[in-house]
């Protein structure tokens, strides 16, 4: 049963514009986490695309705001800093108010070469920034740097994943604000 009552309902959600043109791409998205406060909730999540080579494809960002009512888009589908940014993806959420609310993630500007890095994103009522977020030393080899899970106070946030070395050892990586 959930939280605020026994009974789920479907509700219905943006349709996310095809940015890159007709087929032959593959053009699908999903929301990853979502995220509430007393009045509303934000979702975030990815967009694939696909012109079906390594230089044309990759993951693009989208978030959506529910009001109470109904979910609508929060701008458009994007890529984060740096403008070269290939591929990024949204793995978790957290929001305290309507204009407060993190996000973490991945993102590689080669989806063949990688590495990840790591993705903090911050939404202040109006639109996302990058939050400049630390790596390991060592981000020259796949699968680098990854950001899973989130949590936040009204004062602090602390982040989590993990990172590997060129050597293949993966290690806990563990982040706070």
């Amino acid at each position: 049963m959930g939280l605020r009552g026994s009974t789920w309902i479907t509700q219905a959600t943006p349709t996310l514009p095809n940015q890159f043109g007709s087929p032959p791409g593959f053009y699908g998205w999903l929301d990853t986490n979502v995220s509430c406060w007393s009045s509303g909730c934000k979702a975030v999540g990815n967009q694939d695309y696909c012109d079906c080579s390594p230089e044309s494809s990759g993951t693009l960002l989208f978030s959506e705001t529910w009001n109470g009512t109904k979910w609508s888009l929060d701008g458009t589908v994007g890529r984060p800093d740096p403008p070269d940014t290939n591929s990024a993806w949204w793995t978790d959420l957290r929001c305290t108010a309507a204009s407060a609310c993190t996000a973490v993630g991945n993102w590689t500007d080669d989806n063949e070469a990688q590495p990840l890095l790591t993705l903090i994103s911050s939404w202040d009522g109006t639109e996302w920034s990058q939050v400049p977020s630390p790596n390991g030393s060592d981000t020259t080899d796949f699968p680098g740097n990854e950001l899973n899970s989130l949590a936040c106070s009204s004062t602090a946030c602390a982040a989590v994943g993990m990172q590997t070395a060129t050597d293949g050892s993966v290690v806990a990586l563990a982040l706070r604000s």
